[in-house]
């Protein structure tokens, strides 16, 4: 995204209804869970995490028709990125949708990086390898 948000929103709808799954809620959120490179494991205090998760809530703040990041979250992964599905015991029985894809605040094998909910904002206090907390100090986005 680059610039504002309700400038990111203008640019695909005029209708922030139209971003919502069937035009109900307040809110949409998305996850992208990438795996990280080997050499950039390299650089991470903790080469282990093998894959980095990013997470964001956006939806409408505390003025009615006001968009704004409701949640953002950044989070290091040890283990297996792409974890298998339970296979479903009916078909064709749609699978139950969870409330929330925003991570809990602890679970295992994970280190959160970044959580930043409305009204509060946390970045870790532990250090990457080279020092700092942007996401290229933390060895995964180049600096160009």
């Amino acid at each position: 995204m680059n610039g504002d948000l309700d400038g990111a929103i203008g640019e695909r709808t005029q209708n922030f209804q139209d971003l919502v799954w069937g035009r109900r809620g307040d809110r949409f959120e998305l996850a992208v869970e990438l795996e990280i490179p080997e050499k950039r494991r390299q650089k991470i205090a903790k080469p282990s995490y093998s894959t980095v998760r990013y997470e964001v809530a956006i939806g409408q703040g505390g003025n009615i028709g006001e968009l704004s990041i409701l949640a953002e979250k950044v989070l290091l992964k040890e283990g297996e990125s792409n974890p298998v599905e339970d296979q479903r015991s009916l078909f064709p029985v749609e699978p139950t949708a969870p409330e929330t894809i925003i991570s809990s605040i602890r679970i295992k094998k994970t280190k959160t990086v970044i959580n930043k909910v409305v009204g509060a904002m946390t970045i870790t206090t532990t250090k990457p390898a080279r020092g700092g907390t942007t996401l290229s100090n933390w060895g995964l986005v180049d600096q160009r």
